[in-house]
C-alpha cells in the first residue's frame, strides 16, 4: 500500500494498493540499499509517501526479523519504505 498526494488529485490524500514484485540491491558509491519493485500505479507527487506491507503474515514476519526498540502489536501494517521516484517497467 502506498499513500500520498498524486499530482492528478490536487491536495487529496490517496491510498493505492497492489503487490510487491521483488527487491533489488542498489549501490551508490560506498552505500548499499534496497529498492522495492511493486505494481502500484502512481503519479508525480507521490514522492516522500510511505510504502506499507499490509498482509498480516508478511507484517508479522517482517517485525520478527527486524530489531526494534518499541513494542508494537499492530499486525495490520508495517512501514517498509518511502517513495523516492517512479519508473515504468
Amino acid at each position: 500500500m502506498v499513500r500520498g498526494y498524486p499530482g492528478s488529485w490536487k491536495n487529496t490524500m490517496c491510498t493505492m494498493n497492489g503487490n510487491f514484485l521483488k527487491t533489488l540491491t542498489t549501490r551508490r558509491g560506498q552505500y548499499t540499499g534496497r529498492a522495492i519493485v511493486y505494481d502500484i500505479d502512481q503519479s508525480p507527487g507521490n514522492s516522500g509517501g510511505p510504502v506499507f506491507a499490509v498482509d498480516p503474515s508478511a507484517v508479522r514476519a517482517l517485525k520478527e526479523s527486524t530489531f526494534t526498540q518499541e513494542e508494537d502489536d499492530d499486525d495490520t501494517k508495517c512501514l517498509i519504505g518511502i517513495v523516492t521516484g517512479m519508473t515504468t517497467m
